[in-house]
This record gives structure tokens, sequence and C-alpha cells, in this order.
């Protein structure tokens, strides 16, 4: 099938964040595949399989690296979860990580960017994609259920691997900082009387919805 030659043709890169282990972004890269005895130089095109397509791709490379455990969850509806995994996930050794065991249950979620234009660009898409589905997944009147343990993203956007600036820096220092505000009890001191006492309210509503994450 053709996810089953894309899944052949990509790999699927792991990008964990230094200071914590339950969210991370996953970057599909379509790398060539060549066969020198053949001259042959075969390289897929990432952004013309459109959000479906790359979904499918995205399962499919999921399924093959962590699992038959891992379950796409199909067109519709789906409660932002792409990809549903609940028990044990075991991320393999790379070059870059150590291996990593996860317990418990895990979310994958794809962002697909139909056009790839400037790095900072791109990278800054790919955060707003990510601020989007925190701000729902930690809205205490959200209609989806309980956060998971673990969330993953998944992206064909290319995230640049410099030092602090870099796209995959950029996007891990913003995740941080967004969980890090849930927490922050002087978040509000800005503020006066009700407005205080509200504000303060909804944060650690909140914070509370997002206590699952390990």
């Amino acid at each position: 099938s053709r996810a089953a030659c894309i899944s052949c043709a990509v790999r699927l890169h792991r990008r964990r964040h230094a200071r914590s282990a339950p969210m991370i972004v996953l970057h599909v890269r379509d790398d060539g595949v060549s066969d020198r005895g053949l001259e042959l130089d075969v390289r897929y095109d990432l952004q013309r399989l459109g959000a479906l397509g790359f979904q499918d791709c995205a399962a499919a490379l999921a399924i093959k690296v962590l699992g038959a455990h891992v379950r796409p969850m199909g067109r519709g509806r789906d409660g932002g979860r792409d990809m549903l995994a609940n028990g044990v996930i075991v991320w393999s050794k790379t070059d870059r990580d150590a291996a990593e065991t996860w317990d418990g249950a895990t979310v994958f979620q794809v962002k697909h960017k139909a056009r790839l234009t400037e790095p900072a660009k791109d990278a800054s898409w790919v955060w707003g994609q990510i601020r989007a589905e925190l701000d729902e997944w930690s809205n205490p009147d959200t209609k989806r259920q309980a956060v998971p343990s673990y969330l993953v993203f998944v992206t064909n956007v290319p995230l640049t691997p410099t030092q602090d600036t870099g796209g995959f820096d950029v996007v891990n220092s913003r995740i941080q900082k967004y969980l890090d505000a849930l927490t922050d009890s002087t978040a509000e001191d800005h503020l006066d009387g009700a407005a205080k006492v509200q504000a303060r309210r909804v944060r650690e509503a909140r914070r509370e919805r997002m206590r699952s994450l390990r």
C-alpha cells in the first residue's frame, strides 16, 4: 500500500525536551532513498500527501516503530486523538537519545503543513498548532476526555537543530514556558480584586487538568 511504501522510505525522528518527558515532537523526514546499482534517488514530497495522507503515513510509521497497540482513530471527531496507545511504549535508543519506556495513555496528534516556507516561520506555525492543542486540553470546559499521560506531536515541518535559536529548541522552550506558567503563583500579581481572583481560578483549573501529564 502507499502507506507501507512510504513507511519504508521515511524515518520517524524523536526529539525529546531535555527537562521533561511527557511531551515530545516527532519530525517525519522525507529523506532520499538511493540505490547505487540502479542509480535511483527516490524522494517523497510529504507536503503533497495532504493532511489525511500524512496522517496515514504517520500512523503506519508509529505502528511499525512502536507496535500494533498504536491505534489510528480514523476520520471524524476524534477528541484530539489522531492515534492512541494504552500501556507500554518503548522508544529505542538512537544516536541522540537513550532508550526510554512510557507506561500509560499516549495520544498522538498529527500536524501537516501544506506549504513549507522559511524555517522560522514554519517553526512558529508548529508552535501555534501545539499551543492551540494545549489550550484545548487544559480547558476545564473542554469536551475532550482526561488529559493523557503523554502527548506526542507529529509533523512534516523540519525543525532546525541550532542550539537555543533553532526551531526544535524554540518550540520546546515555548512548550515548557506554557506548562511552567500554569504553576506560576505570581502570574496574576499585576491584577487586582475580582479580576485577580478570577484569573487565578482559571489558571489553577487549567493546571489541574494538566496534572496527569507525566
